[in-house]
């Protein structure tokens, strides 16, 4: 409720400017689309983590990383080094 107040206190809602249809995602985030955000669909592993490790090497404040399974390897231990 709190990140919903503070979200809608900074952006308007995103809807009028864009063709995708947001409520499924926002339905799953339980939180509105607002503008200043975007989606990019990855469709390969190393498409994937390429912007992933970007991500992490941008981040500023803290990063948010949900995995259902993260293995001991190469590319687990990278993940783990730019934490």
């Amino acid at each position: 409720v709190e990140a919903l107040r503070l979200a809608g206190a900074r952006e308007a809602p995103a809807r009028e400017s864009t063709d995708v249809c947001l409520p499924p995602f926002e339905t799953v985030a339980r939180m509105p689309a607002l503008r200043g955000n975007g989606a990019d669909l990855l469709i390969d592993g190393q498409a994937g983590f390429g912007a992933i490790f970007s991500a992490i090497d941008a981040a500023e404040d803290y990063i948010l990383a949900q995995f259902y399974i993260l293995r001991d390897d190469d590319l687990g231990r990278a993940f783990a080094d730019r934490l």
